[in-house]
């Protein structure tokens, strides 16, 4: 949702803007189920009949099932302003706010399907967990841009967001069961918890080009950023222990293992004669930014829509937009891995009004 003010001014030009984004849909959900003989490394500490406590391996040759159901999303509340400095030079700034959360489900299950582990104490028949994470985010950022023209239908735009840090609230549970040959069930539900750190993310280049004729509009534009430069920080009012150790530690890796990455964007849109139908196409690619990424993880889109004019200054749009990639998800259960082939199909119909 979005809304352009132009006041009125004795020289130039100034306008007011207003705009809501829903930027990201947290949305997924993910299972799988097959026999896995590789090591997970999940281990129990038990008592061996004797009083004497050992640690006993669950961990390979076993049944497993995963199920991960996460939703939620990422909004953002904008506020900008532009004015004219020259009649070839437009300049404005725009501030951000964003809030969103991050409802985040686990439940894996471990079975000894086969009988591979029958020996007392280490009888195992079946092992399950079930995580939950409550994540929310808040932040603010600033963005500064610029727009030469460059012949009557011509323009070039260039703009830099700065760093953003988030503020990261994170409420989590956990339980689990280990069940044994004889039906013996021992569960444990841990006592649930708080956490908060920050993530500041790295600055973010954008620059475009396009061409706009009585019928024609063609526009392609990057963006550049480096994601090697994304930081986890403690908050002002947090105590340094052990588990904010471990979260500065995750910078080594994003130095390590992130990259630069150049997003690219082209479009355009042909208006048909008689004014009041508009074709557009559009085709997009997001690289990934592991170093270690193949091409097959890059995201790629194509698009495709139609502009319909319902009156002189009203407009309704539909589009359709198919995206194709490439991931491994993995986690402490499942660090094998799982390899996902991920396509994404959006619609989408929104209404332009001129006053």
């Amino acid at each position: 949702v979005g809304m352009a003010i132009p006041l009125p001014t004795s020289r130039g030009s100034l306008v007011l803007a207003f705009g809501y984004n829903f930027v990201k849909d947290f949305d997924e959900y993910l299972y799988f189920n097959g026999f896995n003989h590789q090591s997970n490394g999940l281990q129990f500490e038990l008592d061996d009949g004797s009083g004497n406590y050992q640690w006993y391996d669950f961990d390979r040759n076993v049944e497993q099932s995963e199920e991960v159901i996460v939703d939620g999303g990422l909004h953002q509340w904008s506020f900008g302003a532009g004015i004219a400095l020259s009649p070839n030079f437009d300049l404005g700034a725009t501030v951000n706010f964003w809030h969103g959360k991050d409802d985040y489900q686990l439940d894996f299950q471990q079975k000894d399907s086969q009988q591979f582990y029958h020996t007392f104490p280490a009888d195992f028949h079946r092992y399950s967990v079930n995580q939950k994470i409550l994540t929310e985010y808040k932040a603010f950022g600033l963005k500064l841009g610029g727009m030469f023209k460059l012949n009557p239908i011509a323009r070039l735009g260039m703009a830099v967001e700065f760093p953003t840090t988030f503020t990261v609230t994170e409420n989590y549970s956990m339980s689990d069961e280990l069940e044994f040959d004889d039906g013996y069930v021992d569960a444990v539900d841990y006592e649930p918890g708080e956490w908060q750190y920050e993530v500041q993310t790295p600055f973010r280049f954008d620059a475009g080009f396009g061409i706009q004729t009585k019928r024609l509009r063609l526009s392609a534009s990057a963006t550049y950023q480096d994601w090697s430069q994304t930081r986890f920080r403690i908050p002002d009012n947090a105590r340094l222990d052990s588990d904010y150790d471990d979260l500065l530690s995750q910078n080594r890796v994003l130095q390590q293992d992130y990259r630069e990455t150049v997003n690219y964007h082209l479009g355009g849109e042909l208006i048909l004669p008689g004014n009041t139908v508009a074709l557009r196409g559009g085709y997009a690619v997001y690289p990934s930014p592991l170093k270690e990424a193949t091409p097959e993880m890059d995201r790629v889109y194509y698009s495709g829509g139609i502009g319909l004019r319902i009156d002189r200054n009203a407009w309704l749009d539909f589009a359709y937009q198919r995206g194709n990639w490439q991931r491994v998800s993995e986690d402490v259960y499942t660090p094998g891995g799982t390899e996902e082939e991920v396509t994404e199909n959006r619609f989408f119909a929104g209404v332009r009004l001129s006053f």
